[in-house]
């Protein structure tokens, strides 16, 4: 083998003997999906959609972001938590309003993580002339 990396990628020495196997296909399959996710970045003011099935419905504000997690307001709840409220269960089930954090990391378009809805909309100040601003 030529090459001591794979798309920048220093490749184990152990790697080498088993480059075109199985053990190698997945270890480039890997590298591969590392390199070309593509990156959300979390910032306040998003909405976010759970993506997991058995929790549709559910939305997100993301309020700050700090160390890796973003701390976000329940804006929705879970599809079968409203079913729920409406056949008479128990109203505590209702999170609408309520904060949670979530990691960064979870911010991706696969089954288990959450897709962006919106981006936050930009304060635009108009002076009026008589020094005061409109926002």
């Amino acid at each position: 083998m030529a090459t001591e990396h794979y798309r920048g990628i220093p490749i184990p020495r152990r790697m080498h003997r088993y480059w075109n196997t199985t053990s190698g296909r997945y270890w480039r399959q890997g590298i591969d999906a590392a390199i070309d996710a593509a990156p959300f970045f979390v910032e306040p003011g998003q909405i976010w959609a759970d993506n997991d099935y058995r929790l549709e419905g559910r939305t997100l504000r993301v309020d700050h972001v700090e160390d890796g997690v973003a701390y976000c307001t329940v804006l929705t709840n879970y599809k079968h938590v409203d079913d729920m409220i409406g056949n008479g269960h128990s109203p505590d089930l209702n999170k609408v309003g309520t904060t949670t954090q979530i990691r960064t990391r979870r911010f991706t378009a696969d089954a288990r993580g959450y897709r962006l809805l919106t981006q936050p909309t930009p304060v635009i100040s108009m002076s009026l002339g008589s020094g005061k601003e409109l926002t």
